[in-house]
């Protein structure tokens, strides 16, 4: 795909983000970050829907929902929701999306943004991610029960908290990425745990050396008997 969008006869290419599950471990999620900082991928977005059934689930049901939508999706929550197949969306996605993406920006580098998708309804929810490192966020479940106003009334009620905190949007985020994002993908390399890609990345590292080593050895011993 990489390839592919780089060969376009374009003086603008498209961007090319990933979207990861929230499902993943943290070293996964380390993996997964080391990939995308030497790959050319553009951004991130965190997360696509849950495989997981959170335990504060509700079981309620509605008939066909009345119209204009101002409803939240737990509204429309049945009682197969904890038991049937599939991903899961909205609210109850929210907590383990922002685990994640907190997960992911401490391994990503900083260049790289990340954008925030995962139970958004408020304008706090969206403050949230902003907080957990997310340069945007997307809107999907909250806007299709919520209906074509929800967007406006979100920004409007991220505009009202960042007023009364005198921030903007991009102080919170360079906040979280001041903390705890590398700066560059080399930077990202010495934050990963010593399991998987990391674990490989370290022992490559100690077999150049021990090369490196031999190569000096048989190179003086070859000037020596010369």
């Amino acid at each position: 795909m990489l390839k592919a969008r780089d060969g376009l006869a374009t003086p603008r290419k498209p961007k090319i983000l990933l979207k990861v599950a929230p499902d993943l471990t943290e070293a996964q999620i380390a993996d997964m970050a080391n990939v995308i900082g030497s790959s050319g991928i553009d951004g991130v977005i965190v997360s696509n829907t849950t495989t997981q059934r959170p335990s504060g689930l509700q079981h309620r049901t509605l008939e066909c929902p009345p119209f204009p939508l101002f409803l939240n999706e737990s509204d429309f929550i049945t009682p197969a929701s904890k038991s049937e197949t599939g991903g899961l969306s909205g609210a109850p996605l929210k907590p383990i999306s922002l685990a994640t993406l907190s997960t992911m920006r401490k391994y990503l580098p900083s260049s790289i943004p990340i954008i925030g998708c995962g139970g958004i309804q408020t304008g706090q929810d969206a403050i949230d991610y902003a907080r957990a490192g997310a340069s945007l966020v997307q809107m999907y479940t909250g806007f299709g029960y919520a209906g074509p106003g929800a967007p406006r009334r979100v920004k409007d009620e991220v505009a009202a908290i960042l007023k009364r905190e005198g921030k903007t949007w991009q102080q919170l985020v360079s906040e979280t990425l001041n903390h705890s994002a590398p700066k560059t993908f080399q930077d990202s390399r010495q934050v990963i745990p010593k399991t998987g890609v990391g674990k490989l990345i370290e022992e490559a590292e100690e077999l150049k050396k021990l090369l490196d080593g031999l190569g000096e050895r048989i190179e003086g011993e070859r000037k020596g008997s010369s």
